[in-house]
């Protein structure tokens, strides 16, 4: 369960960064 866990958080710092730079280049592509 502590393995599931983790490779949930994992998951969800890798979508975090996904939309954090979708977002930065979205910012880029406007600016």
């Amino acid at each position: 369960m502590g393995v599931l866990s983790w490779e949930r958080a994992h998951l969800e710092l890798v979508v975090l960064v996904y939309f954090f730079w979708n977002a930065v280049s979205r910012s880029e592509l406007a600016g």
